[in-house]
């Protein structure tokens, strides 16, 4: 971040937790209705790079609410 600090681009580090993918579900042992799906992630790091340029969120985790 100290690299580009001045110029109008601004870094986050994402931390997503248990994420639904196909190569993943018949692995995991959880009811997968209650994993994050792709889209759940996505949608997260849209509103998250879309803040006012008066705001930055530097770090982000991200986890299924019921686990």
């Amino acid at each position: 971040a100290k690299e580009v600090s001045g110029s109008g681009i601004r870094v986050m580090s994402f931390f997503p937790g248990f994420i639904l993918q196909d190569k993943n579900s018949a692995e995991i042992a959880m009811e997968q209705d209650k994993l994050l799906k792709p889209e759940d992630v996505a949608q997260t790091v849209l509103n998250a790079i879309t803040v006012h340029k008066r705001a930055v969120i530097s770090e982000m985790d991200i986890f299924p609410s019921e686990l």
